[in-house]
């Protein structure tokens, strides 16, 4: 050991015969640079040769084992042994100055608090970093510290590390109010609302528990008529009314604090063992009063009736009590009251029938048919109180059963049937089953039926009566249009034939052609009646009735009176 040098440099060579195969051996200990020392860790013999390769002129150099250490701090660590620990070995013969070493800090950045080294309880070779005073976050975030560790060999050898401390946010600072309140709010206005939002101001860091806030009622809540809770998006208080207390002013006291608990250091040193008192603020709550309305004994009341009741009954008288009017000032309006089947008296809310109710109206919901009456007091402004009357109507037999459809149609080449639904308005038990006649048949029971054809029917139309009983017997007396006919496939009535028709070209000209003769003949009796004359018939025998025609055939000629006598018959006939 101890070579001067200069590096590389050449310790042996070796030599050997070319049949020899030299194969390198990888020795487990290899050369370790640390800090400016290296160290040969294996002994030298006479083939294998070992190097290790020093930067300085001795090998009793201590170092660290570490060169580098990073460590978060929170802000509120107190005064005294941080959770860093630094270890240094030294390779020279124990129990020897070469191997013993003191560690110190030789610089650090920020300046305060002061870093020392302190021995670990139990061993001499790691130490650990001490400070005193504070930290403070809003100064400096980070903190550097040289650490040297020397040994005690001639001469003195060295290593060093780096400490670098993160400081993280702690709550070290209260948050404020900025302002005392004063709530000004009707009494109807504060039930079970919101009343107010309270900001606050904090130093530390945003939406963490060191800033997040908790509000405390501390005075005049006592009979819990208030809570106050955080927003977490705001980090706003929130007061809120649970129930109303009509005094006039009430001043609650409200204080707030943080999450985590306020860590304070006063002149370089923690405060311990005192808590400082939270940050309060005071909110006067003025109720002021309102003209409360009208209230009702029950805000829906439920009258029953039967339907087609007399005119004139009394179906509601309200009671009603106003802790700012007089009762007696107390005017009612009737809201609603679809049908108009009833009238309010104005002053005492009495509703009486001026109709006969109807179960069977549009305006009756499953049977019940709705009124809406408003109580208003005298007060500025006025104040309305509401009351909802549910009438329950009970059902009559007053409705008898009729058919939904009149007119039907039977397909007598599918069917020999058509069906008959009847309907009724009331409810059970009046209305089905049903009770169907016809003519002298044996009634039947049933929701509906069906009339059946015991022949075949010619198509045509057929109107069939019918009585109608519901189970109560109150009936109807209806007629049912049947119409029976040839259908299609889709079930409905072949179209009836046209009532023209149209000849053929063979007939068309078989009558043109009867024509064309018809007119030739009468061309010809008019040319040879035109060249005859007419002999008058004597006066003696116009009165001898009807005369038989002769009719003369004379050879080489023809007749000259044939056609005039006949002409002159026709003419006595007429008369």
């Amino acid at each position: 050991e101890n070579m001067p040098g200069p590096y590389p440099s050449i310790v042996t060579q070796v030599t050997s015969p070319p049949s020899l195969i030299i194969q390198p051996v990888c020795v487990p200990h290899k050369i370790s640079l640390r800090a400016l020392c290296s160290f040969l860790c294996c002994p030298i013999r006479d083939i294998w040769v070992r190097l290790y390769f020093y930067r300085e002129s001795t090998v009793h150099c201590g170092f660290l084992i570490l060169f580098t250490i990073r460590v978060s701090v929170p802000e509120n660590t107190p005064e005294g042994v941080l959770q860093a620990t630094l270890q240094a070995h030294d390779n020279d013969l124990k129990d020897t100055p070469n191997s013993e070493f003191t560690m110190s800090v030789v610089k650090q950045n920020p300046a305060s608090p002061k870093f020392t080294i302190r021995d670990m309880p139990g061993t001499t070779r790691v130490k650990q970093l001490a400070f005193t005073g504070c930290f403070d976050y809003d100064k400096e975030k980070q903190y550097t510290v040289l650490v040297d560790a020397k040994d005690h060999g001639e001469p003195t050898m060295s290593s060093t590390a780096t400490v670098i401390l993160d400081i993280t946010d702690y709550n070290t600072h209260p948050p404020e109010f900025s302002s005392n309140y004063s709530i000004r709010k009707p009494l109807m206005e504060m039930e079970l609302k919101e009343i107010l939002r309270i900001g606050i101001t904090d130093k530390d860091t945003p939406n963490t528990p060191a800033s997040r806030a908790v509000f405390s009622i501390l005075k005049g809540n006592e009979e819990l008529n208030y809570k106050i809770e955080t927003d977490p998006k705001t980090n706003e208080g929130v007061l809120t009314v649970i129930k109303v207390n009509k005094t006039e002013i009430t001043e609650l006291e409200i204080a707030v604090e943080n999450e985590q608990k306020l860590f304070q250091c006063v002149d370089g040193k923690p405060v311990i063992g005192t808590r400082p008192k939270p940050n309060t603020a005071k909110v006067a709550v003025k109720v002021t009063d309102v003209n409360d309305p009208p209230v009702f004994k029950n805000q829906v009341e439920k009258v029953y009736r039967n339907e087609n009741g007399p005119k004139g009954d009394v179906l509601f008288v309200p009671q009603v009590q106003d802790e700012d009017s007089d009762i007696n000032k107390l005017r009612y309006e009737l809201v609603e009251d679809p049908a108009k089947w009833v009238s309010l008296d104005r002053k005492t809310g009495k509703i009486t029938t001026v109709e006969t109710m109807d179960r069977e109206s549009p305006f009756v919901k499953n049977g019940i048919y709705t009124l809406v009456v408003h109580s208003i007091d005298d007060g500025k402004p006025p104040a309305t109180g509401t009351c909802t009357v549910l009438v329950y109507l009970g059902d009559l037999n007053d409705n008898a059963p009729y058919l939904i459809s009149k007119n039907m149609v039977m397909c007598g080449n599918k069917v020999d049937r058509v069906d008959v639904t009847p309907r009724d308005l009331d409810s059970p038990p009046f209305a089905n089953p049903f009770s169907f006649f016809l003519g002298g048949e044996e009634k039947l029971k049933r929701t509906n039926t069906s009339l059946i054809s015991l022949t075949s029917l010619p198509y045509g139309n057929y109107s069939i009566p019918l009585k109608i009983q519901d189970q109560q017997g109150l009936q109807s007396e209806d007629v049912l249009q049947v119409v029976v006919c040839e259908c299609t496939r889709i079930n409905t009535c072949r179209g009836r034939l046209p009532f023209s028709s149209r000849l053929g070209p063979a007939a068309i000209g078989l009558l043109f052609a009867g024509l064309l003769l018809m007119a030739f003949l009468l061309f010809c009796f008019y040319c040879d009646c035109k060249s005859m004359s007419f002999q008058h018939i004597p006066l003696n025998l116009q009165d001898e009735g009807i005369q038989t025609l002769s009719k003369y055939n004379e050879e080489g000629g023809r007749s000259i009176y044939k056609v005039c006598e006949t002409i002159s018959l026709v003419e006595r006939l007429k008369l």
